[in-house]
């Protein structure tokens, strides 16, 4: 596929917000939780889709439990780096997230060449999957979730997964998240954890079968 001069190219990845129950840890013994600020690590820069959402979170996390939720950024070499050394012509081609790469794309300066999930985009349906492009059975989405330390005690879990459940049925949130092209999939602390043994697998299997190694 010939692309536009001076345009460099990336595959388009949606985005699924999947959420359980978190919390930085506390003793059963201990007074009712939350009893103090919430500390939420973000490892990304700040004004990707990871923060924004993150800090929309927060803002309701905050309302539902009485306590501050602090987003502290801890970012090493993200998507945006990434989608800045496309621009620049360091590397040729990328995948990356809607709502991370829209702006470069609206600007001029990045053509999408598909997207990587099952179904086309409804905020971009002129747009083709990777699927229907020539690859059938390509599917691949992005997700982020909410994750604690081992051995958070289950009601402290649950306290939490009820907070975030409340801020995802609510219709500013849902709004925001929609504006940002992600597709929220609510889940309970258990469907979360075999979700991702199950996606960890899949991956797996993948790169034994094509001998796919980390650089």
């Amino acid at each position: 596929m010939k692309r536009p001069p001076r345009l460099h190219s990336l595959l388009v990845s949606a985005c699924a917000f999947l959420a359980c129950g978190t919390s930085l840890g506390a003793t059963a013994d201990a007074a009712p939780f939350p009893t103090h600020p919430i500390r939420l690590v973000v490892p990304f820069t700040s004004g990707g889709i990871a923060d924004v959402m993150s800090r929309v979170l927060a803002e309701k996390l905050k309302e539902s439990l009485g306590q501050s939720v602090v987003v502290e950024n801890r970012p090493g070499a993200g998507t945006m780096q990434g989608l800045n050394d496309v621009v620049a012509g360091h590397a040729q081609v990328m995948f990356a997230d809607l709502a991370a790469a829209d702006a470069f794309i609206k600007a001029g300066k990045l053509t999408a060449l598909g997207l990587t999930s099952a179904q086309p985009s409804p905020s971009r349906p002129q747009w083709q999957t990777i699927a229907q492009a020539g690859l059938p059975g390509y599917a691949s989405t992005s997700w982020l979730g909410l994750l604690a330390p081992a051995n958070t005690p289950p009601q402290v879990i649950g306290r939490l997964n009820e907070a975030v459940l409340k801020a995802l049925r609510n219709g500013e949130v849902k709004a925001r998240f929609a504006a940002l092209n992600v597709d929220l999939a609510p889940s309970s602390p258990e469907a979360f954890r075999r979700f991702i043994s199950s996606d960890a697998a899949r991956w797996s299997e993948i790169a034994r079968a094509t001998g796919a190694a980390v650089e």
